[in-house]
């Protein structure tokens, strides 16, 4: 693994909706900011996607039908207190009728985990790390896990993976798959792969906004 992510995507919009490039709507990000719990902020950049913004800001794009937010200092912590973490519960109440898709990486030690809601009820829930093995699994696989998954196998216990690249066969744990599961599910917003969307010169035209935060936490 390579990557790092924080991200929450929700809204009310059809398959790949943030790989049409919908139109960011600036003037409603106050109002957004307000049902996140933020209390004002130090400033506000225009800015084009990033998965993995600095410490101490948020990453923010308001569109018709969807939101997306990207903040390593709170996504983690909701990974990790799914359902119970008060920020995490606010974005849920945004579109309680829509989707939200939230996911996490960080190379440094093989973690990963995205959540998969529906109608505001959880439908996919897999996460793990290198240290901890897989440490929620539930639900039932989603159609962009489905190809994964079938190249894999239990072999004492555990379930390896197989992948083959120019003709190189590479086996491995979850953990050093995760990265590969959490570009996969991105496709429900992008319409493609996490990595291939972030090549895409195109997502140049995915507007959002850079907020450094204030201090006080939103929750």
């Amino acid at each position: 693994m390579g990557w790092k992510a924080a991200c929450i995507i929700t809204g009310d919009c059809a398959t790949g909706y943030l790989g049409e490039l919908p139109e960011h709507h600036p003037e409603r990000v106050d109002e957004i900011l307000e049902k996140l719990g933020f209390i004002g902020y130090e400033s506000r950049t225009e800015a084009t996607l990033d998965v993995y913004p600095e410490e101490q800001t948020l990453l923010l794009g308001v569109y018709d039908k969807a939101v997306f937010i990207a903040d390593q200092d709170i996504v983690f912590e909701c990974i990790d207190d799914l359902e119970q973490h008060p920020f995490f519960r606010k974005v849920l109440a945004i579109y309680p009728e829509g989707k939200l898709l939230m996911f996490a990486l960080h190379s440094g030690n093989n973690v990963f985990g995205y959540a998969y809601y529906e109608n505001g009820s959880l439908i996919r829930h897999l996460a793990g790390s290198l240290d901890s093995g897989v440490t929620a699994d539930f639900g039932e696989l989603q159609p962009e896990e489905q190809a994964i998954f079938a190249n894999s196998k239990m072999i004492d216990g555990e379930r390896i993976f197989t992948h083959e690249v120019g003709g190189f066969h590479f086996e491995g744990r979850i953990d050093q798959f995760g990265e590969r599961l959490v570009f996969e599910m991105a496709s429900k917003f992008f319409g493609q792969p996490l990595d291939t969307a972030r090549r895409s010169s195109n997502l140049n035209g995915l507007k959002m906004e850079l907020i450094t935060k204030n201090e006080i936490r939103p929750y």
